[in-house]
């Protein structure tokens, strides 16, 4: 852990992406795709662990690599998300309006888009995300299909649909949905071998 703990130090002074070569999404490359592992996910994983002891918005360019890999994780070897989802929490905690864009890239391109929570596309609020993408972000990639995406969620609130707002989604990820996902990850160590 110390070593771990040794890495993310220097990257926050440094930002040196040769420092994470070692947790880049590798395939093993087996020909049947249950076969398929990444070799670094469980380094990975005890990187995001460890980060997730002490992290802050300086962070923030670490969480958007680790994010990326996790989904290559996932595209190419299809392994759990759950570090994903711990990563995207992180990176939620101490969002810009601007960084919408990399937690829809991690909800919507992940192999498995049902299981991280909406509310992270929803940032600080839904009106307020809606109303930067209408404006100051509305000239980058995919604002409009983050804007079509919240309405979207919005038009099941008359169905009955709830969500967090944010203030209660952090206390329920923080004090619930952690225990559960790094139980997830122990449970996984048997069927994806560490």
């Amino acid at each position: 852990m110390e070593n771990y703990i040794k890495i993310i130090e220097e990257y926050r002074k440094t930002q040196n992406n040769n420092l994470l070569t070692v947790f880049a999404c590798k395939s093993n490359n087996e020909k049947q795709p249950e076969e398929l592992r990444d070799q670094n996910y469980w380094p990975r994983v005890r990187l995001i662990k460890t980060l997730w002891e002490n992290y802050t918005a300086a962070d923030k360019p670490l969480l958007k690599w680790l994010i990326k890999e996790e989904v290559k994780a996932q595209q190419e070897c299809m392994m759990p998300v759950y570090a994903l989802d711990i990563a995207a929490y992180m990176l939620y905690k101490y969002m810009d309006l601007s960084d919408v864009f990399d937690l829809f890239f991690a909800k919507f391109a992940s192999s498995n888009e049902f299981y991280l929570d909406i509310e992270l596309v929803f940032g600080y609020n839904r009106v307020e995300t809606k109303q930067y993408l209408q404006t100051e972000g509305a000239d980058q990639p995919y604002a409009k299909d983050i804007l079509k995406t919240i309405e979207g969620y919005e038009d099941a609130l008359s169905q009955g649909a709830i969500y967090k707002d944010r203030d209660a989604y952090m206390k329920y990820f923080e004090e619930r949905k952690i225990k559960i996902l790094f139980n997830e990850l122990e449970n996984a160590k048997a069927f994806y071998k560490e």
